[in-house]
């Protein structure tokens, strides 16, 4: 299992937001050819979250401490919208998915180390609606229900659920809440995705049971 300490970026190998934004005008050419594939497929390509991998840019974001770049969030905005030059479905797709890693870094260190210790380039989607079922158990909760909206959620090995805690006492207010859970926890529902536009996005339901 790897550590923080072992996967530290140097600074020498972080790239220039200017480099990662000509990497993405450069990848331009390819989304619009795959672009009706995209929503045909209703999904984003699998060679372009490859590409987009390789290229960094789901790093942009992510804390150096476990391999990312820790940049301004304009580098990560200007990648976007240049993606979205060349295919709207995947740009989308990158800027929910892509700012994940932020969040992640906001998570408790074991948490971080789940996701990333043994794959720092492990993806996560989300879905923050409140509408899981949350029960409390002895150790925390168990949780369920189906979400909609899981943007990119295919890709991703561990996906973001919002649920309200119900109140410990009467008359107390519920606790909103982000739940983080691994792919082996949910399923996705790949067939409900059929939508008017952003097609491409892959935003299927994820399924808690």
């Amino acid at each position: 299992m790897a550590s923080p300490a072992t996967l530290m970026t140097a600074a020498e190998d972080i790239p220039a937001a200017e480099t990662l934004e000509a990497r993405a005008r450069a990848m331009i050419p390819a989304l619009k050819e795959r672009a009706r594939r995209c929503v045909a497929d209703r999904d984003v390509p699998a060679e372009s979250i490859a590409e987009m991998r390789d290229a960094g840019f789901f790093r942009i974001l992510q804390p150096r401490r476990w391999g990312g770049y820790e940049m301004h969030p304009n580098a990560f905005f200007n990648v976007q919208k240049a993606l979205a030059e060349g295919c709207m479905s995947t740009g989308w797709m990158y800027g929910v998915v892509g700012c994940h890693p932020y969040e992640i870094a906001l998570f408790h260190e074991q948490a971080q180390e789940e996701v990333w210790s043994q794959n720092p380039a492990t993806l996560v989607s989300s879905s923050y609606q409140p509408v899981g079922k949350v029960t409390a158990v002895d150790g925390g909760f168990r949780l369920s229900g189906r979400w909609g909206f899981s943007t990119g959620s295919v890709h991703c090995q561990w996906v973001i659920l919002g649920a309200m805690v119900p109140p410990g006492e009467p008359g107390g207010a519920p606790d909103m809440r982000s739940f983080l859970l691994p792919r082996s926890d949910y399923t996705i529902d790949r067939d409900s995705w059929h939508v008017f536009g952003l097609q491409g996005t892959g935003s299927h339901d994820v399924i808690v049971d």
